[in-house]
């Protein structure tokens, strides 16, 4: 029966190894397409993942959202409707400080907003915020329907982007507390895996343990790849979210 339930899970890994060479043939060739080439399935790649970039450093400024494709456009459909332009430009965008030092958003960053109109707040000391305490809401009442509309499109934007950022943040630091645990548990597991095939050869041990200790190896051992992948994409997410690097502003 030991011997049959090995033989069980060579076959079950079998499989497994070629659904994901399947599903990296696939990978391949749409790579290829989007590199404009014919998918002929021969572009090479590397065998292991690239290390984590680090997390991003604290103190990075709200200004560097201003670079997303969708907040310019946004920008530019109000300016468009020509309704106080010159104070919606980019100097009453809200400024703070996106990133602390424990690597999470800022309590300012989830203040901005209040319940008036959805617009920015005046809590953390933000600068020429667009409604400016009360300061344009006259003007505000005269807009016509449509700009209304391009102003309501803008503030969306805007909070769709901070809110972006921030669930890539919260998401990139339970990533890394779920990796830490599954590499302590993948030492043990190691660890016991050892002791079981040394038990085993010194006939001391039984086959299902080894191959329980083994299994218990791999599975997590693929767990870790999986969530160094996770924490890839995850990276690859806050930097649309911030619109390119956060080195760089421009």
């Amino acid at each position: 029966a030991e011997v049959r339930l090995a033989e069980s899970e060579v076959a079950t890994n079998k499989a497994l190894i070629a659904q994901r060479k399947g599903e990296r043939e696939q990978a391949v060739r749409q790579l290829e397409l989007l590199l404009g080439r014919y998918p002929k399935g021969l572009l090479k790649g590397s065998v292991s993942l690239p290390e984590v970039p680090a997390t991003p450093p604290s103190g990075l400024p709200s200004e560097l959202l201003l670079r997303r494709p969708d907040i310019l456009e946004a920008e530019r459909r109000f300016a468009s409707s020509g309704s106080l332009v010159k104070k919606a430009k980019r100097a009453s965008y809200p400024s703070f400080i996106l990133t602390s030092s424990a690597g999470t958003t800022t309590d300012t960053m989830r203040t901005i907003f209040n319940s008036d109109f959805g617009v920015w707040s005046l809590a953390g000391g933000l600068t020429q915020p667009i409604w400016a305490g009360g300061k344009l809401r006259a003007e505000y009442a005269k807009y016509q329907g449509d700009d209304r509309s391009k102003l309501a499109e803008l503030q969306s934007t805007v909070l769709k982007a901070f809110g972006e950022v921030e669930q890539a943040m919260v998401a990139a630091k339970f990533l890394i507390a779920r990796e830490q645990a599954i590499i302590e548990a993948l030492k043990s597991a190691e660890e016991a895996a050892e002791a079981a095939a040394s038990e085993y050869a010194s006939g001391l041990g039984e086959v299902l343990t080894l191959i329980t200790a083994q299994r218990s190896r791999i599975n997590l051992a693929s767990q870790k790849t999986t969530l160094k992948r996770l924490r890839l994409d995850n990276r690859i997410t806050l930097h649309l979210a911030l619109g390119g690097d956060y080195q760089s502003r421009n």
